[in-house]
Order: C-alpha cells, then sequence, then structure tokens
C-alpha cells in the first residue's frame, strides 16, 4: 500500500483524500539538460555537479542564449549541454557562469559539420581573418591561401579525431582563441618553410638566425652577436612554459593585454603582471647567460644587456617564434 502511494505521488494528476478532499499529488521534474550535462561530464569533475543550484535552468539559458545568436544553425539543447560538459574544466559554477554560449554554439556546430556552420564562421570573423592572412602574406602564400591552410587545420580530422575548432572551452571570446589559433598556425606554416635552414646551423634552434634576429647587431661587437642570440634563447628556454606562452602570444601573436585576459579568464591586471615579471625574468637570464658567456668587464656588460633590452620586444618575438 505504502509503494503504490509512493508511485502515485510522482503522477501528476489530482486524486482524492480519505475524508473526500482533494488532493494535489507532487509531479516529477523532467531534467533531460542536466542529465545530459552530468553523464558528459569528465570523470575528474563529475562529483562536484551534485553542489550546482538550478542547474536545468541554468543550462536552458545557456541554449537559449546560444540559440538566439545563431537561430540559423539547428543544434538541440541536449546535445549542446553534452557540449558544454565536454569542456568544462575547475570550478564548475565558475566555468557554467562565464561560458561564452554563442561562440560556443558556433564552434561547435563546425565542429559537428552543422550546414552553413562555417561559412557562418567566415562571415562573422572575415575582418579577423582579412588582417590575419594580410599580416602573415610574407609567408609566399597569398591570402586565400592562407585562409584554406587555417580552415583545413580548424574544420578537419582525421578518422576518430575530433578537429581543433573543438578545442574551443567556451571561456573567453572565439574571436581571441581564432586569433591566436591562426598565428601558431601560419607559424607552423613558416617553421617548416625555413625547417631545412634551421637544421642546418649548427648553434641550434637559433644558431640559424643570427643574421634575422632585430637586435641592432650593427651596435654590438660582431664576436658578441652568437652570444647574444644564445643567451636570448637560453633565457627563453629557462622560462616557466606559460609564461613563455604568455608572452608568445603578446610578442608574436600581436594579443593586448585586454585580448590575453579574456583568452586565459583572468584579470587584465593579472595579465599586465605576468607579462612584466616574465620579461623581468627574461632580462636577468640573458645577463646571467651573457656574464657566463663573455669574458668582459662589467660596465661592457651592463651597456650590452642594456641595449638587448632596448630591442627586447623585436628580437625575442623571433627567438620565440621558432620555439614550440
Amino acid at each position: 500500500m505504502m509503494a503504490a502511494a509512493a508511485v502515485a505521488t510522482r503522477r501528476l494528476e489530482r486524486g482524492a483524500g480519505a475524508a473526500g478532499r482533494p488532493v494535489r499529488l507532487m509531479a516529477v521534474v523532467a531534467t533531460p539538460l542536466s542529465d545530459a550535462f552530468v553523464a558528459a561530464l569528465p570523470s575528474a569533475v563529475r562529483a562536484a555537479a551534485g553542489g550546482l543550484v538550478d542547474l536545468e535552468a541554468r543550462l536552458a539559458a545557456l541554449a537559449a542564449a546560444a540559440r538566439a545568436s545563431w537561430p540559423e544553425l539547428p543544434l538541440d539543447e541536449i546535445t549542446f549541454a553534452a557540449e558544454i560538459a565536454a569542456r568544462a574544466a575547475g570550478d564548475l559554477d565558475d566555468y557554467l557562469a562565464h561560458c561564452s554560449a554563442g561562440d560556443l554554439h558556433l564552434a561547435t556546430a563546425c565542429a559537428r559539420g552543422v550546414p552553413g556552420a562555417v561559412a557562418a564562421f567566415e562571415r562573422h570573423f572575415a575582418r579577423d581573418l582579412d588582417a590575419l592572412t594580410y599580416r602573415f602574406r610574407h609567408l609566399g602564400h597569398d591570402a586565400s591561401d592562407l585562409r584554406q591552410v587555417l580552415f583545413e587545420r580548424l574544420f578537419t580530422a582525421a578518422p576518430g579525431e575530433a578537429p581543433r575548432i573543438s578545442n574551443y572551452a567556451g571561456q573567453g571570446h572565439l574571436q581571441n582563441w581564432l586569433r591566436v589559433a591562426a598565428v601558431r598556425t601560419f607559424l607552423d606554416l613558416d617553421k617548416r618553410k625555413d625547417r631545412p635552414r634551421e637544421e642546418a646551423a649548427k648553434d641550434g634552434a637559433t644558431g640559424g638566425l643570427l643574421a634575422a634576429v632585430d637586435v641592432e647587431l650593427e651596435l654590438i661587437k660582431h664576436q658578441y652577436r652568437g652570444a647574444v642570440v644564445a643567451a636570448l634563447d637560453e633565457a627563453a628556454a629557462a622560462l616557466p612554459r606559460g609564461d613563455r606562452h604568455l608572452l608568445r602570444q603578446q610578442l608574436v601573436g600581436g594579443l593586448t593585454i585586454d585580448q590575453l585576459a579574456a583568452v586565459h579568464g583572468i584579470h587584465r591586471a593579472t595579465a599586465a603582471r605576468r607579462i612584466a615579471r616574465a620579461r623581468e625574468m627574461l632580462l636577468d637570464a640573458t645577463r646571467a647567460a651573457l656574464r657566463r658567456r663573455l669574458k668582459i668587464d662589467d660596465d661592457e656588460l651592463a651597456g650590452l644587456a642594456t641595449l638587448v633590452a632596448s630591442r627586447l620586444d623585436v628580437s625575442l618575438a623571433r627567438v620565440l617564434a621558432t620555439r614550440a
């Protein structure tokens, strides 16, 4: 009898109580989005989903925002909730709060091959694509060729693999993610073109770039050129990977402090502090490497280090561009 009553309370209907009074029975609340979200979560963060408040409503709001941004690219809510979960990491509550629903919808539609998605992507980011391909036109390819290379990298994949656009996690703007991905793609293209020359260089990754490094070589004594390039390379290699990546995005990728903050999901002041700290660490390491390599007095070393610092952005950009 108690079991039957428990089942009855799960039906959405009205009944009569023992005294003939009508009672409202409890309804089962459907949570399809939450169920899809939890099922698709990485195992490392799945346990944290139990503490999320109003998960179904929050997922529905994200799906509605995504649909409003791209109504011409159909993607059902269940699929979208699973796609959000597949990219979730860290604090789930914070991840959902900062999820760029419209951008994630577009990236997901492109990754899944939704008809018209790539064309919509190209229209939406036309100005960015034009600027990026123009900037790297020196690689020996025209703009249309560079765009095709980029699109192949972003939207195609080997069997059983996901296209690179799937790496966009929905945090920060897709525009900034695209800029970073494009710069990496074009630098890789340039590196493949120059690989025979680089491999022939006797001094490793940057030894063959002595003439290309934009430190003002005419102001540096000939015998110090190799030491300067080697010191910069050594200092760049010694930086923590995250700081080196941040510097590369700024100096090679051309991202502003605001864009770096958006890409990494940090405050712009934090991004600025990390950039300043990385530059200071790199200059200190370069001076130390020059001191080890060169037998010169302190005054001459100080002058050489000052000259390197004055052209650090340009010269370091070349060094970082050749480092994986």
